[in-house]
């Protein structure tokens, strides 16, 4: 029996077999897997923000529209397809990270800011007031690299700070926090600064947390509980020391759309893919005595504080109500074998990357500091190609939720979109090794 052909091509002949809605997703994730394609990538359009560095940037679920955030205390929300920008300022100080919320109809921001502040702004309010952002300040007065989303969940967010926190926040109830010191809402504390997160996208149980420290630790949502001591992960990532001394922080992290694998970048070092499923694979045993329990649970539970007289009282109630049995992983296994899938290098000298992706089941992406996407195939570590931009370094790179479109940003105000339009491969151009 021949192997069926999986290429563009095919899925073209065979769409009409097909209804048109997964014919046109069939089709999306062909040119997203090819390689062809993908070392035709080209410069389509630009938006010039007119806010300075851009620090990060984020897709709508729909894809119609992308977000950035800057250290000119700017969010911009542009539409690549019209060229509509619409901006408007932080009110606090420079925006590190900032996301849509999902199923939100585009109108609803999370922001974080580096002097500890987390912001969210709803836009389709009908008065200048009620558009001003609702501010909490819950951590310390110290960089909040992340703000993360719930897919499913429209109301509710993460966020990871340098004051070794994370922190849930429902913007359906007012601030429960003022200050600092409030613990009402911490999910997790880590022993260092944290500098990256990322939710798994299947179950959305785990969120892997990255620190200055270059360790990546993973936790289960639905153990975790409220706690001034530090939290219990149900496994750590180390890379051996023969492959990286002294340990680098954390700059990117990124779950396959399978959750079974990890990416990892460290800053001044190489790209890592870790197989979670095998480093993490005392799971399986302790998944089966875990009580269901939804993230938004916990938020609704954790609001309940604000509305209790004895906060003891509450906060065992909190602990009761998100807690569950304690996993095998934590239990035996404190030194967990750590696989490492692939392992991805450049040969230009002084390269870093700040932001690495995936790009479809087959491809890594990277931005990096001379200017240009580094492109891998995923399961050879082979570098394909380079994407040159004009001047500056990339520190974000943005795959279109579902088109080959992908979009990028850096030091100056631009971002930046790209197709795969180019009649000729940047891979016979360039390859790594090369001076940019």
């Amino acid at each position: 029996m021949h192997k069926q052909r999986q290429g563009v091509f095919h899925q073209i002949l065979h769409s009409q077999r097909k209804d048109s809605i997964s014919a046109k997703f069939e089709l999306k994730k062909s040119l997203r897997n090819s390689r062809y394609y993908l070392e035709r990538m080209t410069l389509w359009t630009y938006s010039d923000t007119q806010s300075g560095r851009i620090n990060s940037l984020s897709w709508s679920t729909d894809g119609q529209l992308i977000l950035s955030a800057s250290k000119g205390k700017h969010l911009s929300i542009m539409n690549p397809f019209t060229g509509a920008i619409n901006q408007f300022r932080s009110m606090k100080s420079n925006v590190l990270c900032a996301r849509f919320l999902p199923l939100a109809t585009n109108s609803q921001v999370v922001a974080s800011t580096d002097d500890g502040s987390v912001m969210y702004y709803d836009l389709n309010a009908s008065t200048e007031e009620g558009r001003s952002p609702t501010i909490f300040n819950c951590h310390e007065q110290c960089y909040i690299h992340q703000v993360l989303v719930i897919p499913s969940l429209p109301h509710v967010f993460f966020s990871g700070s340098l004051d070794s926190t994370v922190r849930i926040f429902d913007v359906r109830h007012k601030p429960h926090c003022h200050h600092a010191h409030d613990m009402d809402n911490i999910i997790i504390k880590m022993p260092e600064g944290i500098t990256a997160m990322s939710l798994g996208s299947v179950s959305q149980n785990y969120i892997a947390v990255g620190g200055e420290a270059g360790c990546v630790r993973i936790y289960d949502l639905r153990n975790t509980k409220l706690r001034r001591s530090l939290t219990v992960p149900v496994t750590e990532l180390n890379v051996p020391p023969e492959n990286k001394s002294p340990p680098d922080t954390v700059t990117s992290l990124a779950y396959d759309q399978y959750e079974k694998y990890l990416l990892t970048n460290y800053f001044n070092s190489d790209v890592y893919l870790f197989d979670v499923e095998k480093t993490n694979d005392s799971n399986a045993h302790c998944n089966k005595h875990m009580e269901q329990i939804e993230v938004e649970a916990a938020v609704i539970a954790a609001n309940r504080l604000e509305q209790e007289s004895d906060s003891s009282d509450s906060s065992e109630g909190y602990e009761e109500a998100i807690t569950t049995k304690p996993c095998l992983g934590e239990q035996n296994n404190p030194n967990p074998s750590v696989y490492i899938e692939h392992q991805y290098r450049c040969t230009i000298p002084d390269t870093y990357f700040r932001d690495v992706v995936f790009w479809g089941d087959n491809h890594i992406l990277g931005g990096s500091n001379n200017t240009t996407v580094h492109i891998w195939d995923r399961h050879t570590t082979e570098h394909i190609a380079l994407l040159q931009d004009v001047t500056s370094p990339i520190k974000c790179v943005a795959p279109h939720p579902s088109d080959p479109i992908l979009a990028t940003a850096g030091t100056d105000s631009v971002v930046r979109f790209w197709m795969p339009l180019a009649e000729k491969s940047y891979a016979e151009n360039l390859q790594c090794g090369e001076e940019p």
